[in-house]
């Protein structure tokens, strides 16, 4: 489904509306029809990218770009809020949580070494010091918006991802908050080293199906770690055991 086509087909029905409404002069129900119009002209098919840290939600995301452009060992300090949009030329720009700073054009160098600074050296000063400095910085970002020529987006999908589930940090995990609900579906990151913890199964059922997000699709990273087809089909299948109760019919890949 193209959703920018049937976009476009609503509006152009909702405008023929209009025209009668012009007729019946209908000056209060022509004006909340067109505002209904354009909030529909804005709108995206919005996609959220969840998972706990270490399931490999950049690995995969990069996967998509096809360019390794979110660092795979990423930390709760340094995780950041990136809104992938479709665009035929690559782009890079940062807001901030200040209203008052001008969103800021970045190149994909800039980016990376931003959002992967280098561990600090436990027990040097300075080093402590860079890498906190570091921290503070993105601490002030409210999220990264990437342009790219990707497919998948190019219907009019804006594909989101967010910090680590499972992350303390109550800034982070606000924006998280702030963003499942305006979702329309879910990508869920599992990992076949540790499938479906407690944690990761309180999450889908509280914090995604509670915000009436029924299109959940469960990916199964790291499959290729474990030692035998028939180890792979076990995984799936207590995934899909553990699931089926609450999405009725898991989609699991």
């Amino acid at each position: 489904m193209n959703f920018n086509k049937k976009k476009d087909q609503i509006v152009k029905e909702l405008e023929q509306l209009i025209f009668l409404l012009n007729e019946m002069e209908s000056r209060v129900e022509l004006q909340k029809l067109t505002e209904i119009i354009d909030h529909i002209k804005q709108e995206n098919f919005q996609i959220v990218v969840v998972g706990e840290f270490s399931r490999g939600k950049s690995t995969f995301i990069n996967s998509l770009l096809g360019n390794q452009l979110l660092p795979s060992s990423a930390n709760p300090t340094t995780a950041l809020l990136n809104v992938i949009k479709y665009s035929k030329e690559s782009y890079i720009k940062i807001r901030f949580h200040d209203e008052n700073r001008q969103e800021m054009h970045i190149s994909e160098e800039t980016f990376k070494r931003l959002i992967a600074p280098k561990e600090p050296i436990k027990g040097d000063p300075e080093s402590e010091a860079a890498y906190q400095k570091q921290a503070d910085t993105l601490k002030q970002i409210q999220s990264a918006e990437i342009g790219h020529p990707l497919s998948f987006c190019k219907g009019g999908v804006t594909l989101i991802d967010t910090p680590g589930t499972n992350d303390l940090d109550e800034a982070r995990e606000k924006i998280t908050n702030s963003i499942i609900p305006r979702s329309d579906a879910a990508i869920f990151l599992l990992s076949a080293r540790k499938i479906l913890s407690e944690s990761e199964l309180s999450f889908l059922r509280d914090r995604l199906l509670s915000n009436d997000i029924q299109k959940v699709f469960i990916v199964v990273n790291f499959k290729d770690e474990l030692e035998s087809p028939e180890a792979i089909e076990k995984v799936q299948k207590y995934a899909y055991d553990n699931l089926k109760n609450i999405l009725k019919e898991p989609r699991i890949s």
